[in-house]
């Protein structure tokens, strides 16, 4: 049930995303809470790419880059302070083995 929820509410925010989108796959990482207020987790998973360097990038609704964060996929999450940030949609985006994937969350006061 939980991945369901979780899917559609992915395909409830793509389509109202001003990202283009050719297919939907579902992100090796999931985002908690979503909608969040001060703090985000990244969740990773770990069977997907258990040991892969890459960088979390958080983006604002314009597409701007407002976190950029180097990642060991090794250590499962990480967690950003976004408190000081405008309420609104960002992106979650991180490329791996030549695959960008992209995950919209919510920022709520």
């Amino acid at each position: 049930m939980r991945n369901t929820t979780l899917t559609l509410l992915a395909i409830c925010f793509l389509l109202s995303c001003n990202k283009d989108t050719t297919e939907l796959e579902v992100p090796p990482f999931s985002a908690f809470p979503n909608p969040f207020v001060d703090q985000l987790a990244i969740y990773f998973d770990t069977n997907r790419f258990p040991n892969s360097n890459t960088v979390i990038y958080v983006l604002d609704g314009k597409g701007n880059v407002v976190i950029s964060f180097d990642f060991n996929t090794a250590a499962n999450f990480a967690i950003f302070q976004m408190s000081n940030y405008d309420k609104g949609i960002y992106y979650v985006e991180m490329e791996l083995e030549g695959k960008m994937y992209n995950l919209p969350i919510l920022k709520a006061e």
